[in-house]
C-alpha cells in the first residue's frame, strides 16, 4: 500500500500451534508513523473481518460442522486477536503500533532499562546511573510501560506454564524450571554481579544494606504479618418459602385467573385446566358403580355367594372414582401459601395442552430470603474448622450496595447438582459443569452448599428477587500471606495433578 516489500511469509509454531506470519519489517523505513501504524493494524483488521463473517454464518446456521468451524473463526479472530495481537504489553502487532505512536523504538527494552535506572538511582543510591529517557515525556512512557509489561509478562508466563502442566505434566515441569531459572536465578545472579561491580563502588555499603534490608522486610512481611483472608462464593437468592407449581393433572390451560407478579393469598385459584376425557372417564366410572350396586341388590336375594366378588368390584370402582375426582380437583391450581405469583410466560400457553408435571409458575413469599452459595471442597475445610457468623453479600447488578448476611451454615455433605444452571458455565456462571448434560446444572467437581440469612430491614436500598445471583464474601481470621499461598499451592497440586 505504501511501497514496502513483503519478502517472507509462512507459518510458525507457538506452543505447538501453527500460526501464519508475514514479514512486514520494510514498513519500519516509512517516514510517516501513521503509515507504519496502519501496516501494524492490517493483520488485526483481517482477523476482525473474518471474525465478522464467521459470526454472520454461525448465527444463521444450525448445529453441525459449519456452525462449529465458524464459531471457532469468530472467537479466534476477535477475542484472541485482542488478547494477543491487540495487546501492546506483548511484542506483537499492537506493541509496534504503540511504539510508533509514542515514537519510541524498542519501547520494551527501554522500559526495562528505565526501571533498572530508577531502582539503581533511588533505591541503591548509584549517583552515576544514566536514564535511557530524554525528557519528561519519554520518562513517563518508559516507566509506565516498563511496570505494566513486567507484571503482565509474569502473568503470561505463569498462565502458559499452568496450561502446559495441564496438557503434559513433564513438559510443564520443564517450563516451570526454565521460568524459575530465567526469572529468578539469572536476575539474582545479575543483581549480585551489579552489587559487586565497579558502578556501585561508591555506594556499595548502602546498596548491600538496602537489598538485604528489603529482602528481610519482604520475608518477614510474607511469613508473619496477618493479612485479610476471605472466601468468595457465587450463589443465588432464594425465598425461604417458595413453591414451584406443577400441573398435577393433564389438561387444556384455560383463562388466567392471576397475572404475573400479583400478590396472592393462600388458597387463591391461580389457573384452571379442562380435560374432557377425564369427565368421560368419571361419568363412565359412576355408571359402572351404579350397575355394580344393582348386581349387589340382586345377589342379596338370588345369589348370596356372589356378594363377595360384587362388593370387591364396588370397592375397586369407588376407589377409581375417588382418584378421578381428585384429579378433577387438581385441574384447579391453588396457591399453597401467600406470596407473589411468578409466571411470566404462562399466558403464552393459554389454550395449549399441559402435560402432567409441567411447570406452571412459582409462588414466592418475599417476606424472608436466604442466599444459597456454592463453595469448592478445598474451601469447605476452612469453614468447617471455623464457621463465622456473618458475611457480606453483593447482588449482581447492584454491587454498590453491601448487604450484611447472617446465620451462616454449611450443609455437611457434597453435592453435584446446582440450584440453577445460571451458576454454571453454560448459564454464564463461574462453576465448571459437564457439557454433556443439556440442563447445564451438573458440576464437574463435587461442592458444598452454604446458606446465609438475608435480613430485609438492612437491605432496603437493594431490590431482592427470588433467583437473583450474587457473591457471598465470608470473612475468616487473618493469616500470613505465606500460609495462604502455601495452602493454595498444595490444594492446586493435589486437585489438578493428584500429587
Amino acid at each position: 500500500r505504501f511501497g514496502g516489500d513483503v519478502r517472507t511469509f509462512g507459518v510458525m509454531f507457538l506452543l505447538f500451534t501453527p500460526l501464519p506470519y508475514v514479514d512486514a519489517t520494510s514498513a519500519w523505513g516509512f517516514n510517516n508513523r501513521w503509515h507504519r501504524i496502519y501496516v501494524g493494524f492490517a493483520g488485526m483488521a483481517v482477523e476482525l473481518f473474518l471474525a465478522a463473517l464467521g459470526a454472520l454464518v454461525w448465527s444463521n446456521t444450525g448445529p453441525g460442522l459449519v456452525n462449529s468451524l465458524t464459531f471457532n473463526v469468530m472467537v479466534i479472530g476477535s477475542v484472541s486477536s485482542f488478547l494477543f495481537n491487540g495487546n501492546p504489553l506483548l511484542r506483537f502487532d499492537a506493541y509496534y503500533i504503540l511504539s510508533d505512536f509514542a515514537q519510541i523504538p524498542n519501547l520494551y527494552q527501554k522500559g526495562q532499562q528505565q526501571l533498572r535506572y530508577l531502582l539503581d538511582r533511588y533505591v541503591l543510591g548509584t549517583q552515576n546511573a544514566n536514564s535511557p529517557a530524554h525528557g519528561m515525556r519519554e520518562r513517563s512512557w518508559m516507566t509506565i510501560y516498563g511496570v505494566l509489561s513486567f507484571v503482565y509478562l509474569l502473568v503470561v508466563v505463569v498462565g502458559i506454564t499452568m496450561v502446559m502442566l495441564d496438557m503434559w505434566f513433564p513438559l510443564g515441569v520443564l517450563a516451570l524450571s526454565m521460568t524459575v531459572v530465567s526469572r529468578v536465578l539469572l536476575p539474582g545472579k545479575k543483581l549480585f554481579a551489579h552489587l559487586s561491580g565497579p558502578i556501585t563502588q561508591p555506594n556499595r555499603a548502602r546498596a548491600w544494606a538496602t537489598v538485604s534490608g528489603l529482602t528481610l522486610v519482604v520475608l518477614l512481611f510474607v511469613a508473619y504479618v496477618p493479612l485479610p483472608h476471605a472466601i468468595r462464593a457465587k450463589g443465588l437468592l432464594e425465598a425461604q418459602n417458595s413453591t414451584v407449581m406443577h400441573a398435577a393433572t393433564e389438561g387444556l390451560l384455560g383463562e388466567r385467573l392471576v397475572s404475573n407478579g400479583e400478590q396472592i393469598d393462600a388458597g387463591t385459584a391461580l389457573a384452571t385446566l379442562s380435560n374432557a376425557d377425564l369427565e368421560l372417564d368419571l361419568e363412565s366410572a359412576r355408571i359402572g358403580y351404579r350397575e355394580a350396586e344393582h348386581r349387589y341388590r340382586a345377589a342379596l336375594f338370588n345369589a348370596p355367594n356372589d356378594l363377595g366378588p360384587v362388593q370387591h368390584q364396588m370397592q375397586t370402582i369407588a376407589e377409581h372414582i375417588a382418584e378421578l375426582q381428585r384429579r378433577k380437583l387438581d385441574l384447579k391450581v391453588v396457591a399453597p401459601h401467600a406470596g407473589e405469583w411468578v409466571a411470566p410466560t404462562l399466558h403464552e400457553r393459554q389454550g395449549a395442552w399441559i402435560t402432567r408435571g409441567q411447570m406452571l409458575g412459582e409462588v414466592v413469599d418475599r417476606s424472608a430470603f436466604r442466599f444459597v452459595a456454592v463453595i469448592a471442597q478445598e474451601q469447605a475445610n476452612e469453614l468447617f474448622a471455623q464457621m463465622p457468623e456473618n458475611a457480606e453479600l453483593r447482588m449482581t447488578g447492584q454491587a454498590d450496595v453491601l448487604i450484611e448476611a447472617s446465620h451462616i451454615t454449611i450443609v455437611p455433605y457434597q453435592q453435584v447438582r446446582l440450584k440453577s444452571a445460571a451458576l454454571g458455565w453454560l448459564g454464564g456462571g463461574d462453576i465448571a459443569v459437564k457439557t454433556d448434560k443439556r440442563e447445564g446444572d451438573v458440576a464437574q467437581d463435587p461442592f458444598y452448599v452454604v446458606f446465609a440469612r438475608v435480613p430485609l430491614g438492612r437491605s432496603a436500598d437493594v431490590a431482592l428477587y427470588h433467583g437473583l445471583s450474587g457473591t457471598l464474601r465470608i470473612e475468616l481470621p487473618p493469616q500470613p500471606l505465606a500460609r495462604q499461598m502455601l495452602r493454595a499451592f498444595m490444594q492446586t497440586v493435589q486437585k489438578r495433578y493428584a500429587l
